[in-house]
């Protein structure tokens, strides 16, 4: 796990229900859906330096879905803070309220933003040496689960290797990533898994992000 220079927030406990739904589809789908082998799905979208909304400059985001419908995707260089999470769901304790069993330990994760959508959604990628159901199979090297079952496996020591915990995405309509990209906001790059696991800084791992994508021109 990647050390993080500047710790801006703590997160309290969330539940990493994510998108299991959408993650089903996204993980039953041919890699080059509809359109025509072009599809970013398991790519690096990575920003070109004249993106000026805060929200996305110098960002490199996993892609983890891309197909007619539009885009998901996950900024991978973007740490917030540490975020504490229980393996399990939290449970009523009262009207109105919810936190964990007493007997559950909270385990403790540097947390990156993923995008600016549905930041209470939490995502974890991780090193394909671990699947289950609803595990979106990436690269050799790299998936992403919106599974609680992860939680509980990592908890218990049988989980993946590498993690990188993520909150909120980053989404695209129909149609609006490819305008984007016509545009030049955006770069697409082969996956480096050492990027998202090994990498330190933020900025570094775009402007490493920038050379894989002009490597592989």
């Amino acid at each position: 796990m990647r050390v993080l220079h500047r710790i801006v927030a703590v997160f309290a406990v969330f539940i990493i229900l994510g998108l299991n739904g959408f993650f089903a589809h996204a993980s039953a789908e041919p890699a080059d859906s509809s359109l025509g082998g072009a599809s970013l799905k398991g790519k690096f979208l990575v920003a070109s330096p004249n993106i000026a909304d805060p929200r996305f400059a110098h960002t490199v985001i996993l892609i983890v879905k891309h197909d007619a419908t539009g885009a998901f995707g996950l900024i991978i260089n973007r740490p917030v803070g540490v975020a504490e999470v229980t393996p399990e769901e939290p449970v009523s304790h009262g009207k109105g309220g919810a936190g964990a069993p007493p007997d559950i330990k909270p385990m403790h994760f540097y947390a990156f933003l993923g995008g600016p959508v549905e930041p209470d959604k939490a995502f974890i990628i991780h090193s394909s040496d671990y699947k289950v159901d609803g595990t979106v199979v990436l690269t050799r090297h790299v998936s992403v689960t919106a599974n609680l079952r992860i939680l509980e496996d990592i908890a218990a020591g049988k989980g993946p290797k590498q993690t990188l915990y993520v909150v909120g995405y980053a989404g695209w309509s129909a149609g609006q990533l490819e305008e984007e990209m016509r545009r030049g906001s955006w770069y697409e790059a082969p996956v480096d898994e050492k990027l998202i696991f090994d990498g330190e800084d933020a900025e570094e791992i775009w402007e490493q992000a920038i050379e894989t994508r002009i490597r592989g021109i």
